[in-house]
């Protein structure tokens, strides 16, 4: 996924770390990054996850859990959506 969200523009870090989500959080806080997902087994299961706004605390749900079948891009696309009318 990473890499389809480079693909359209947005600039992606994956943290492969050890440490708990909360450290995690705080770390991308005091980077100043606007925007977090975590995804794990169970959100590439369920086809949903979480992105949020790290300034407002608000959430996105994303989900591929409608009547058509999602792919990679629809989600990429969706998170760019996002990201731009926040952001702007």
């Amino acid at each position: 996924m990473a890499t389809e969200l480079r693909k359209v523009g947005l600039r992606v870090d994956v943290d492969m770390t050890d440490r708990r989500l909360k450290k995690s959080m705080d770390y991308a806080n005091k980077q100043g990054i606007p925007f977090v997902s975590v995804i794990g087994e169970n959100e590439v299961q369920s086809g949903e996850f979480m992105l949020k706004a790290m300034e407002t605390g608000r959430e996105y749900r994303i989900c591929n859990c409608g009547n058509g079948s999602y792919g990679i891009m629809d989600f990429t696309e969706k998170v760019r959506q996002i990201c731009q009318r926040q952001l702007t």
